[in-house]
């Protein structure tokens, strides 16, 4: 869960940041990280994620949803991808969405899938 578990809290400290509310990614790892070797470690991850979200301030809630129906969510938003590893959704427009993945340092547009 780590590296993931990582990526994710990576991310909510950075959109933490651009609403200027005060989160730092070491204390919240030690806080809300789980070194649990179960099954379920992914979703103690994502429990923790929504955990660390709420401890800084933000509603938070684990959604699975279709590319269709991003423009219906409140973003900036967390998003996890098929690897596991968690990436930040800052845009949606008409066929593109913009995304902050931090584990590749770029912020490109994809278009919806």
């Amino acid at each position: 869960m780590s590296s993931h578990f990582n990526s994710g809290i990576q991310c909510l400290a950075l959109i933490a940041r651009f609403h200027q509310i005060p989160a730092e990614p070491s204390a919240l790892l030690r806080e809300f990280q789980h070194n649990d070797c179960t099954e379920n470690k992914t979703l103690l991850a994502d429990i923790n994620l929504i955990r660390a979200a709420k401890s800084v301030g933000f509603k938070a809630k684990f959604i699975i949803d279709t590319a269709d129906k991003l423009t219906d969510h409140v973003l900036p938003a967390i998003a996890r991808h098929i690897d596991g590893h968690f990436f930040i959704i800052v845009k949606v427009t008409n066929d593109e969405v913009l995304v902050q993945d931090l584990t590749d340092a770029s912020t490109s547009p994809t278009g919806r899938d």
